[in-house]
This record gives structure tokens, C-alpha cells and sequence, in this order.
């Protein structure tokens, strides 16, 4: 199956990401900038309980798929995926779960 996530739920999945992280409630988080670098990479700053996270591509990913797995229950070690942007559409993620 191929799933195209909008802007707004990666920001879900690096509230996710953070919050088991610190073992706070991912509505603690408070997602500051996404943004991608010359080299193609993505980079997201946010802050839980005073505290700012710096995550990378790979972070982000992650929170993806822990978005997925916690709240509509897809089994993670079978997702991979990727971020892209766009200036029309700005950032989105396509995950593809092999179950």
C-alpha cells in the first residue's frame, strides 16, 4: 500500500517522534521549522517542555512511522518511505507499507 502524507501530519509524526522521546503528549510539542538543506536533507526544529530538538531526515522519517504505527496502527518494520517538497505543494511524504 502507498500512502501520501501531507504537511501537516509529518508535523504529527515529529510531535510523535518527540514526545516518546521525552515521554511527554505529542500536543507538548510545538514544531517550530521544516525545512530542506542544499543537499537535499531535511531538517525539523521544535520544543517540548522548554527543551528544542534538532532532528534530521531520518528523525523525521521515524516520527512517520511511529505516527502511523501509534494512531492508525500499521506495522512498522514493514514502512519505508521518503520526504519530498515542492514549492506548489510544499512537504509531503510518500510510505509505502509492505504487509
Amino acid at each position: 500500500m502507498r500512502l501520501r502524507l501531507n504537511e501537516q501530519e509529518i508535523i504529527d509524526g515529529i510531535c510523535v517522534f518527540i514526545s516518546n522521546k521525552v515521554r511527554s503528549n505529542p500536543e507538548a510539542v510545538d514544531v517550530k521549522e521544516i525545512s530542506v538543506l542544499t543537499n537535499g536533507d531535511f531538517v525539523a526544529k521544535a520544543v517540548c517542555n522548554s527543551q528544542t530538538f534538532s532532528l534530521d531526515s531520518e528523525d523525521v522519517l521515524e516520527g512517520i512511522f511511529q505516527f502511523l504505527e501509534e494512531y492508525h496502527s500499521f506495522n512498522r518494520p514493514v514502512m519505508h518511505g521518503h520526504i519530498e517538497f515542492t514549492k506548489g505543494e510544499g512537504f509531503w511524504a510518500e510510505v509505502i507499507v509492505n504487509e
